[in-house]
């Protein structure tokens, strides 16, 4: 019984001891960090003489030197010293105290001892060059790191001296560590390119990159093998969306390790979803001149048609003759490949171009109608021809048989995307044709849905109905904006915007107008012509800044300016209107964010 008591005694010393301990370390910051340095010494003093940790005798320092007790500090470091004659991290403690004192021959006298003794192992090297950096002597922690190198070959201590670097912006040394750290380490690629991410992707002025770049090629025109420093440079240039630069790194590995174009084809989809077709084509033009001898052959062909489908898609200049052209590169490339259900794609796009720009609407669907029925078509991709017959009888005028195939997807395709795509659509074309309130249910079913662009695609059109239609009557606004969306979905965009403009001229009060001018100005965005968009999008903010899209017209004006007219401080006062005006917004995050990086902010 006796035992017991004892030792509960002793526990409850022992627990009272340690809170005692803690209660002190937090008075000791608490009043460190008040810059109570009197207060915090002998708090500080406390702690060391009962633990015996360096990194609080460097605050109890820190303390003395603040308070000018120059004697007590010295006393405190030579004591030190004494029982510790082989610690550097003491005699760099009495060289502060010399440089405190503007002793500055003595201190250089300490800290070149510390230095010159630093030794081989890279736990010494570390502590010593912590406090350095503790008191912002980058320099001498440099040194330190160097010395401790020259010291011991076996570790470079090149992420030290990086970081080092990194807080002293000395960006070509910095560069120069982790280039010369992948040459001595390959497998460490994956833990530079994070710790280089911060720097490239806030490289407002392209300084930054253009030092990495160059540190880069150097190596690579030194050690031409080293195919690790392509990788570096693949990975800056994809950083940088310039794809190009990085498609002739990608070309020098793909031939010198002879990978049949795998990475480049890679390379090219990544071109393709930033949109950057020129680099996308020539990406796959290469697999495409390599041959047939290429597993990756096919898809490499179906990608360029792809691309060249999409480039033709998006120049508002395009001709009927275009189209016939690729039409026939459409039909020879399946010829080549066959018609299979690897080839679907192909058959799909061809489709689209038959019965959008060669009036071949027929063609379209005899041709989607054969792919959809091919052995061993996935029913995803059966599902994609279905909703592109659905599309076709769509423009056709084919109401009811549009909305059929777009029930049956829809049930087929029960709670996933493809089916929440076919819902959508379905109620859009009832949407189109002036069914308002049952489109608005439909469409109200759809916000909670998994892929978060229909969910806001249903959102928003919901939001338009409901906006613009009274509860007992139809009005003839929205019936005619509703016009407008078939011909726009019709590719018919010059008819579209002419439906559109009757609006402002025969309703011109409605409240429809400022739906009107985002329609007319996603529209010309479609047409890249990117001046007259912000001219719209200026007409919402300046006439309806009040209403519920005036937040999406500041963003998009903010967006427009920082990426396509390159004026910065225009954008930085569109979101910064977006941060104070529409605080409930859910572009705020991403508008404080870009407004922080436009303005130059950096945090690590």
């Amino acid at each position: 019984m006796k035992k017991t008591i004892l030792f509960i005694l002793m526990l409850v010393i022992i627990i009272s001891s340690q809170a005692q301990t803690q209660n002190d370390y937090n008075l000791a910051f608490k009043y460190y960090n008040e810059q109570d340095f009197e207060k915090a010494a002998v708090l500080f003093e406390k702690i060391f003489k009962q633990n015996g940790s360096k990194t609080y005798f460097t605050y109890y320092m820190s303390c003395l030197l603040e308070i000018k007790d120059f004697e007590t500090a010295e006393k405190e470091a030579k004591k030190q010293l004494k029982k510790n004659p082989d610690d550097g991290s003491f005699v760099i403690e009495l060289g502060y105290v010399y440089k405190k004192q503007g002793l500055i021959d003595k201190a250089e006298i300490q800290f070149n001892q510390a230095i010159n003794n630093i030794g081989t192992q890279k736990y010494n090297a570390t502590e010593m060059a912590n406090i350095f950096i503790q008191r912002r002597d980058y320099q001498l922690a440099e040194r330190a790191y160097l010395k401790a190198r020259e010291q011991n070959p076996e570790y470079s201590f090149r992420y030290e001296l990086a970081n080092i670097y990194s807080i002293d912006r000395s960006f070509d040394k910095m560069a120069n560590e982790y280039v010369e750290l992948l040459v001595e380490d390959e497998t460490q690629i994956g833990n530079v390119q994070n710790r280089l991410q911060y720097f490239v992707t806030n490289d407002i002025d392209e300084s930054f990159s253009e030092i990495l770049r160059k540190t880069t090629l150097r190596k690579l025109q030194q050690l031409p093998n080293k195919s690790i420093l392509n990788e570096l440079l693949i990975w800056l240039f994809v950083q940088k969306k310039n794809f190009s630069a990085a498609l002739i790194q990608e070309i020098a590995i793909d031939k010198r390790f002879d990978l049949a174009g795998q990475r480049v084809l890679n390379l090219g989809d990544l071109a393709l979803s930033n949109e950057d077709y020129d680099a996308a084509l020539k990406s796959y033009a290469y697999i495409i001149e390599i041959g047939e001898k290429s597993f990756f052959y096919p898809k490499a062909k179906i990608s360029h048609l792809n691309v060249k489908f999409q480039v033709l898609l998006n120049d508002k200049k395009s001709t009927k003759a275009q189209y016939q052209s690729l039409e026939n590169e459409y039909l020879a490339t399946l010829n080549a490949l066959g018609q299979t259900p690897k080839t679907i794609p192909l058959m799909i796009d061809m489709a689209h171009i038959q019965a959008f720009y060669l009036n071949k609407a027929q063609h379209a669907l005899d041709l989607l109608d054969y792919a959809s029925g091919l052995p061993g078509v996935k029913p995803e991709v059966q599902a994609q021809c279905f909703m592109k017959m659905a599309d076709i009888q769509m423009i056709l005028g084919d109401v009811w048989e549009a909305t059929l195939i777009y029930a049956k997807i829809e049930k087929d395709n029960d709670q996933n995307p493809m089916g929440h795509e076919a819902k959508y659509r379905k109620a859009r074309l009832a949407f189109f044709i002036g069914d308002f309130k049952w489109a608005q249910a439909q469409l109200d079913a759809l916000k909670a849905a998994t892929t978060k662009l229909i969910a806001n695609d249903a959102f928003q059109l919901s939001q338009l109905i409901k906006d613009n239609l009274a509860d007992d009557t139809i009005t003839q606004a929205l019936q005619i904006y509703a016009r407008a969306g078939l011909l726009e979905l019709q590719e018919k965009d010059s008819m579209a915007l002419k439906t559109i403009d009757s609006v402002f001229v025969s309703f011109p009060a409605n409240a429809i107008l400022d739906d009107a001018l985002l329609f007319k100005a996603d529209i010309m965005h479609k047409r890249k012509d990117y001046r007259q968009e912000a001219t719209f999008l200026q007409q919402i903010i300046d006439t309806y800044f009040f209403d519920i899209l005036a937040d999406d017209a500041v963003f998009r004006l903010a967006q427009l300016n920082e990426f396509q007219f390159k004026d910065s401080e225009k954008a930085m006062e569109f979101y910064k209107t977006i941060i104070t005006e529409f605080p409930a917004s859910i572009y705020v995050a991403e508008a404080r964010k870009r407004f922080r990086e436009l303005r130059g902010d950096k945090t690590i």
